[in-house]
């Protein structure tokens, strides 16, 4: 976790898919998600990029999830098909 997404190219080559969307920004109290249309003009969004690894024949795709260009998560799903 934290490493750069130039990091990852690096280390893991080129994604199968990649993806981009704004994330909902919360506020306290009770962490509601910002109304629009001050979510889209006051409040920035918090772009979050996500990258699809298919790490071969009998193994988990990987989904690299990039929150301010460093890692946030990896999640794990369905076997890649052979």
């Amino acid at each position: 976790m934290g490493d750069s997404r130039l990091s990852v190219r690096y280390l893991c080559g080129e994604p199968l898919l990649q993806d981009s969307y704004c994330a909902p920004v919360y506020y306290y109290p009770g962490l509601q998600p910002v109304p629009e249309p001050f979510a889209s003009s006051v409040v920035p969004c918090l772009v979050v990029d996500e990258w699809l690894y298919d790490r071969g024949p009998g193994s988990l795709v990987a989904t690299v999830r990039f929150r301010a260009g460093v890692v946030l998560s990896i999640t794990y799903g369905a076997r890649a098909t052979p």
